[in-house]
């Protein structure tokens, strides 16, 4: 047997009762009674490259099969998450323009939108903070767990908050927000690939669909990023299976600032390292690596 039919074969093992990738396959978990949105647990999806494949669209690189594919697979996605707990989206696009673009690319998502309250961050904040969309998601985190708190009820109290979406930004906004709240919050971030194909898109949701219910139950913070698995040109056919992709550990958002970022703001720019968002004082440490390599070389 060769190496790509025996890494095919690994694939198709690994994604066990989901080796189709159909919606359908995971009609199991979607049968499940719903949880009452009162249970703690809140998950809020970004909309552009996280459910809609907007990078591809935007190109021309996304066929009508494809997006049939897609429709598929975000239904069965926020079906199972509806199933989990109280489910969102929250954009920094226009107030309609996940209605819209629905519509448009993934009118079959349609029905499961009108069960789901889709927030405009854009809309909402963006006046209070001109040109700045990471303070739009944050301001909007942060005012649902607040809304959500006050509301109170069974589960009220300690929410149990995932967030799921492609921009380092609103991930660090999810944890921004929470410290507002203290320990009544247990926040898990899933960081989709930025600008991705769509099926890499595929391929990632319907590994978040396989690992879903795991992140929600599990009793402590998590910090993870989708990773494609390295695949040979003959499997590049199966970019868009679950089993392609693996979740891995990444940077906790909401650490406290490097040493090394805040001698840099605090003394180069002047501005106190607290108001910067961890992942561009990060890029910051980056930078001033390679900064200090190229010298060394030199």
């Amino acid at each position: 047997m060769g190496d790509a039919t025996s890494k095919a074969v690994e694939l198709a093992q690994e994604d066990g009762a989901f080796l189709s990738d159909s919606p359908r396959s995971n009609s199991s978990a979607d049968s499940r009674p719903l949880r009452s949105p009162g249970n703690g647990t809140l998950l809020i999806f970004d909309w552009d490259d996280t459910l809609l494949s907007s990078t591809a669209v935007a190109a021309g690189n996304a066929t009508a099969e494809q997006l049939l594919q897609l429709q598929q697979t975000v239904v069965s996605l926020l079906r199972l998450s509806m199933s989990l707990g109280e489910t969102m989206i929250v954009t920094n696009g226009n107030a309609t323009w996940v209605r819209d673009s629905s519509q448009r690319f993934l009118p079959g998502v349609a029905p499961t939108l009108a069960d789901i309250e889709v927030v405009s961050a854009r809309a909402l904040y963006e006046n209070m903070y001109p040109g700045d969309p990471f303070a739009w998601k944050r301001e909007a985190f942060y005012r649902l767990l607040e809304r959500r708190l006050a509301q109170g009820g069974p589960g009220a109290k300690t929410t149990n908050l995932v967030v799921l979406g492609d921009s380092p930004a609103e991930m660090e906004a999810a944890h921004q927000a929470t410290k507002v709240l203290g320990s009544s919050v247990l926040v898990k971030t899933v960081k989709f690939r930025e600008v991705p194909t769509i099926q890499q898109l595929m391929g990632q949701l319907n590994r978040v669909r396989q690992d879903l219910r795991d992140i929600v139950d599990t009793g402590r913070p998590l910090s993870k990023r989708l990773e494609q698995r390295r695949l040979t040109p003959t499997l590049t056919p199966m970019t868009s299976w679950g089993s392609a992709w693996r979740l891995v550990a990444t940077a906790d958002w909401g650490r406290p600032v490097p040493l090394m970022a805040r001698d840099l703001v605090v003394k180069d720019e002047g501005v106190p390292a607290g108001e910067m968002s961890a992942w561009v004082l990060l890029l910051g440490d980056k930078i001033a690596s390679m900064t200090k390599s190229m010298v060394l070389k030199s």
